[in-house]
């Protein structure tokens, strides 16, 4: 540096690549001039062209500030695993989050350092066994926030969305559809249709569908959008999706191309009992007449092409009965 505060750099050295527009340099000595430059090569291969050299100058005291606590930690358990989240540290510094686990009583140990965040799978586990989880943020000087707060998980599946409640294919052209899976978190939905009830033939699948697709409220359906071949059987199932974890498959449906299933009066899902599945149903069909994408012949219990005020009375004497 001359006397009027100009730092000359002569070298320079440590080449880092990246691929954003910014870059964190770490471990560099206090009170030390550094210089830099930025290098540009395009997809083609051309250059590099370097900018000019910029300099500064690193204080005369290292960086001993601890970062602030992770917070919001929260956990979804799988069967064998755990899915760590929490809310990133809002500090410019931040290099990473260290993942600490503790199995049972024991003490807690880091099991991933440097984890970009804000999610971790922690997998392999025993899923009899309760284990407590906790993140620490780390910033670009390797200073260590306090722990967070720990939340303790059980590996056993329990946090995955449940198995949707399939219904009775509507049309020729099969709108399937299911009762909704139970979850606090928002769900989207998969379908498959198989030539086989083992899956092994899959002829037709979507995924991605928002509840209430081509149902109504608490009811997700999605329509076959493939020619299937007539009179063959065919074998279809759901599940849903939380974003991160998959839920368990619904019962297997199956129906004929080309025709329309028939079922017990009232009895939409095919359980052999009329509940609360098929009162959706009916409140989906209400008000639709033979020839509508949502008539069920099944939910026209006067037969008169129409499901209206007419079938309710008789809906509500059928809700509860159980077929055998």
């Amino acid at each position: 540096m001359d006397g009027d505060g100009n730092v000359f750099v002569t070298e320079l050295t440590d080449i880092v690549t990246v691929a954003a527009p910014d870059v964190l340099l770490t471990n560099l000595e206090p009170e030390t001039d550094y210089g830099f430059a930025t290098q540009s090569i395009d997809r083609s291969g051309n250059g590099p062209t370097t900018s000019h050299v910029f300099s500064f100058r690193t204080n005369d005291t290292a960086d001993e500030m601890h970062p602030a606590v992770p917070a919001g930690l929260a956990v979804r358990t799988a069967e064998g695993e755990v899915i760590l989240s929490w809310s990133l540290v809002d500090e410019g510094d931040i290099s990473g989050y260290d993942i600490l686990r503790s199995k049972g009583e024991s003490d807690f140990q880091p099991i991933a350092t440097l984890v970009p965040g804000p999610t971790y799978r922690d997998d392999g586990l025993d899923p009899d066994v309760a284990y407590r989880y906790a993140v620490q943020a780390i910033d670009g000087a390797s200073n260590s926030s306090e722990r967070s707060e720990s939340i303790e998980a059980v590996a056993d599946g329990s946090g995955r969305p449940t198995a949707p409640v399939p219904m009775m294919p509507m049309g020729e052209e099969p709108l399937l559809q299911v009762g909704n899976a139970v979850s606090t978190i928002d769900l989207t939905y998969n379908f498959q249709v198989a030539a086989n009830s083992a899956f092994t033939d899959i002829v037709a699948q979507a995924s991605g569908i928002p509840a209430g697709t081509g149902g109504s409220e608490g009811i997700t359906g999605w329509r076959v959008d493939v020619a299937l071949e007539e009179d063959k059987t065919f074998f279809w199932r759901a599940w849903a999706f939380d974003g991160i974890l998959d839920g368990a498959f619904s019962v297997i449906g199956e129906f004929v191309a080309g025709q329309t299933a028939t079922a017990f009066p009232g009895d939409i899902d095919g359980d052999l009992e009329v509940g609360f599945t098929d009162f959706l149903a009916f409140a989906n069909a209400f008000g639709s007449v033979a020839g509508d994408e949502r008539y069920l012949a099944v939910l026209d219990l006067t037969s008169d092409g129409e499901i209206g005020f007419t079938d309710f009375p008789q809906f509500a004497m059928l809700f509860g009965t159980v077929y055998s």
